[in-house]
């Protein structure tokens, strides 16, 4: 078989919610907390051709189900674990 025949495999398809959990939890333990803007920027870096809408969306099914709090003060959603929130607190 001809290895130019192979296609190399991208992120262009459609956004998974197991892509935005994986960039979502990554920022958020390195981090303390993400925002929709900056899991998009990091989707685009690894190659994902996305939205700002579409990231909001899955980053929002993607909180929901995994219990994740988040702070909407009108154009940012902010994103956290509870317990990483409360700790960053206790130590301020």
């Amino acid at each position: 078989m001809n290895p130019t025949s192979h296609s190399i495999p991208t992120n262009e398809g459609k956004l998974s919610r197991q892509a935005v959990r994986l960039v979502a939890t990554t920022l958020i333990l390195a981090q303390g907390c993400t925002t929709t803007t900056i899991v998009k920027v990091a989707l685009r870096e690894r190659g994902y051709n996305v939205y700002q809408a579409e990231v909001a969306k899955r980053l929002f099914e993607v909180a929901q189900s995994e219990g994740w709090k988040l702070d909407d003060n009108g154009p940012v959603r902010i994103f956290y674990f509870p317990s990483l929130k409360n700790a960053i607190l206790d130590a301020i």
